[in-house]
């Protein structure tokens, strides 16, 4: 999680909220569908309709 809001925060990205509810694991399926727990989940932040982008180019202006 601390990860995926640096790159944000790298970005210019800045989400709004990001709480444990808007950050979902996504499991690696079998060929049956069922999570295979041998491998780690992925990790994703959801719910961006708060979000605000600086984009690149604006930081960089501002540096």
């Amino acid at each position: 999680m601390k990860r995926i809001e640096s790159a944000l925060q790298e970005l210019g990205v800045a989400h709004g909220h990001t709480h444990f509810g808007n950050f979902v694991l996504v499991f690696v399926r079998d060929a049956k569908g069922e999570p295979d727990l041998s491998h780690p989940p992925r990790v994703y932040v959801i719910d961006f309709d708060q979000a605000v982008s600086t984009g690149p180019e604006k930081r960089k202006e501002a540096a």
